[in-house]
Formats: C-alpha cells, sequence, structure tokens
C-alpha cells in the first residue's frame, strides 16, 4: 500500500464545478497523492470533463455505478482506493495548495488513524475562516457540541483503521450520514491529530432551488440520524456523550429548524404539530453546556411564545 494519499470525489452532475475541485488537488505543493472520481450515475458532461482532465493528469482514476447516494459512492471509493490514507472532498468544494502536504506532514509523523484541519466557508459575498476551536480534549465530544467544527473535506484518515473498524457511510440515511460516520471513527481512536490550520474551502453560494427545497421533513430525518447514531452497537459512545447527543445536539435541531420554519412563513399549525411531536425531547434539554445551553434554552422559549 503506497504511502499516500488517494482524494475520493463522489461526483454527480457537477460539470461545472468538479473541474476546479480536481485542480485545486493537482495544484498542491506536495503530490503525494492520487484522485479517486467515483461518478454516482450523472447524467450531464461530468465525464466529459473528468475524461478530458484524465489527458493532463495521470492520477486521476475514474469508476462510474449507478445512481445510489453520495453514502454510496464514498463508500465504494474506500474500498476501490489503493493507498495508505484517504480523505473525502465534495464535487464542489476545494482544497488550499498546501491540504496535502501539511496534513500527510502531521499524521505521518505522529501513525496517526485521523488528521482534521480547519476549513474556510465561501459565499457570494466573502471567504472567512469557519468558527472552531481546535480543542484537544475530548475531541469527539467538542465536534457533537459544535466547538470543534469540521466538515467532510477536513479530514485525513489512515485506510487500514477505516478497514479495521468496519467504518462506512449509512446508505439509508439521506441526512446526516457523514456526521455519522466521523462520529463512529472518533469514537473508535485517540489517536487523532488536530492540524491548526484552514486548508480546505467549503463552496456556500446561494442556490435558490436548494432554497425552495428547504423541508420541515428534516426534523424527522435529524431525528432519525442521532437514533442511528445511539442505537449502532459499533460507536463507542460514553455516556457523556450520548447525553450531549440527545439533551443537547437533537433539541438544538429540532428547535432551530422549527423557528426557521417560522420565519420561511410556515403554517403555524404544521409547526405545532411538529413541536408537538418531539416536546416530550425538547423538555429534556441539558444546561451542562454553559451559554450554548443558555442560548439554547432562550431560543426554546421564543419558539413556545411564538406558537401560543
Amino acid at each position: 500500500m503506497e504511502d499516500k494519499l488517494t482524494v475520493i470525489i463522489p461526483l454527480y452532475n457537477r460539470e461545472d464545478k468538479v473541474k476546479d475541485t480536481i485542480l485545486s488537488i493537482e495544484n498542491q505543493t506536495c503530490k503525494d497523492f492520487e484522485i479517486l472520481v467515483i461518478d454516482d450515475g450523472s447524467t450531464d458532461n461530468s465525464k466529459k470533463v473528468i475524461e478530458s482532465l484524465m489527458k493532463d493528469y495521470d492520477n486521476i482514476r475514474y469508476i462510474y455505478k449507478e445512481n445510489g447516494g453520495v453514502s454510496s459512492a464514498r463508500n465504494l471509493g474506500i474500498k476501490k482506493s489503493t493507498t495508505k490514507y484517504i480523505s473525502f472532498l465534495d464535487s464542489d468544494d476545494l482544497y488550499e495548495v498546501d491540504f496535502v502536504e501539511k496534513m500527510l506532514c502531521i499524521i505521518r509523523e505522529n501513525d496517526g488513524d485521523i488528521a482534521i484541519c480547519g476549513y474556510y466557508i465561501e459565499d457570494d459575498y466573502e471567504k472567512r475562516e469557519s468558527k472552531t476551536k481546535f480543542i484537544s480534549k475530548d475531541i469527539l465530544y467538542n465536534y457533537i457540541l459544535g466547538k470543534n467544527n469540521f466538515h467532510t473535506s477536513t479530514f485525513v484518515f489512515k485506510k487500514e483503521f477505516i478497514r479495521k473498524n468496519n467504518i462506512y457511510f449509512y446508505e439509508d440515511l439521506s441526512w446526516g450520514e457523514d456526521i455519522s460516520f466521523f462520529i463512529k471513527a472518533m469514537s473508535k481512536t485517540k489517536n487523532i491529530n488536530l492540524v491548526q490550520y484552514f486548508l480546505t474551502t467549503y463552496i456556500n453560494k446561494i442556490d435558490e432551488k436548494a432554497l425552495s427545497n428547504f423541508e420541515i421533513e428534516k426534523i424527522d430525518k435529524d431525528f432519525n440520524f442521532v437514533n442511528r447514531i445511539i442505537n449502532d452497537k459499533d460507536i463507542n459512545l460514553s455516556k457523556k456523550h450520548r447525553e450531549v447527543l440527545v439533551n443537547y445536539k437533537l433539541i438544538g435541531l429540532i428547535v432551530y429548524r422549527l423557528l426557521e420554519c417560522l420565519d420561511r412563513g410556515y403554517d403555524i399549525n404544521l409547526v405545532k404539530k411538529y413541536y408537538n411531536k418531539y416536546k416530550k425531547y425538547i423538555e429534556n434539554i441539558s444546561m451542562k453546556q454553559g451559554l450554548r445551553s443558555l442560548k439554547l434554552f432562550v431560543n426554546k422559549q421564543k419558539l413556545e411564545r411564538l406558537l401560543k
């Protein structure tokens, strides 16, 4: 197994974005990598874009599969990768030029199972650092809490660690499958290296189609993925981890989603229906997370006032 990095790119109908993504990898200061594109049944010209790039770069592999969702594409990428390390980059996001150099340096030096960096957010107005604390004490707990704010693109894994622990993306979840994967991985090891640089860019441009696709039903998906994590016997969660997931993270997802529904003009009776559906969970809010708990409690009260 080569002492290199395989960058796994799940691709679906991104003919206008994927070239920039791949060039951000090809322009790295360190060349110890290959690119593995898993085309999840694209119907646009994505394949032609990749084939054109393969003429200029001999380190790109392309695999086409029938459409099965981003998780199935990532899982196939894990199985087909041939190098010591793997990472995931969505087909519209970018690496900074020194991502491979800095991430491989740290994970090799410490013989780490996981390396994690920070990321930029680029929207229609600016490119800025995401808010993250890089807290090394109980990295998983602070990830669930939101203090360690990581993204799909910010992880590098030792492939043998992933294989040995049978860590794959849930293919039957349509929401939260990436968070579930990272929680499972971090629950399996203490050998996690925080790389305190911002080395990837999450592109968050305004997408009118995405805006129109906001659904109140995502609350059900939030609930399902948190419960999937809680009930997965292969995830080594402590009592503290479970408590922050159920009594803080899940409640926050529900409360803030319902407030957003009201802001978007959803029928108040529909919002009330969802509030009542999950009321018994909302009432169990934990106050152990300091100001974050206080902020959530205040927003819970705000929601209850608006629904009266």
